[in-house]
């Protein structure tokens, strides 16, 4: 894994932009790029330009090269970070719902045999009234 780090350095009088790449192997960059890295809260993309690779070091394993860059750009897009407990609330309110949606099922259920108790007892008013009819 790489990690870059910008930076600003003075040479011939004049400031210029840099990039640090430390990296488990020597990095030859050329030409336009990108890196994007994540934050917990954001997610940040550099563009730029390598105009030149300006020095080299290996140490403890770890090489550091170092770029002259230009036509350097941040963009950062943030996002809201979770607030704490928000899973909790999420499962907390999943669980009312499960909850709602089995009352509702057992009102159903409910009113599904009140509806039958009504037809059976609209059916024995049927069958009282053909035998009062008949006497």
């Amino acid at each position: 894994m790489e990690e870059y780090v910008f930076g600003h350095t003075e040479r011939n009088g004049v400031m210029m932009e840099t990039l640090k790449v430390i990296s488990e192997n020597p990095t030859f960059y050329t030409g336009s790029m990108s890196v994007e890295r994540k934050y917990k809260d954001s997610y940040i993309t550099d563009t730029f330009c390598i105009k030149e690779k300006y020095h080299s070091i290996e140490q403890d394993g770890k090489f550091y090269d170092f770029y002259i860059i230009d036509n350097h750009y941040r963009y950062t897009d943030k996002f809201s970070p979770q607030r704490p407990g928000a899973e909790q609330n999420i499962t907390d309110l999943e669980i009312q719902n499960i909850e709602q949606d089995q009352y509702i099922t057992d009102l159903e259920i409910e009113n599904i045999q009140l509806s039958n108790r009504v037809t059976a007892l609209e059916e024995a008013v049927e069958k009282i009234k053909e035998v009062i009819e008949n006497v």
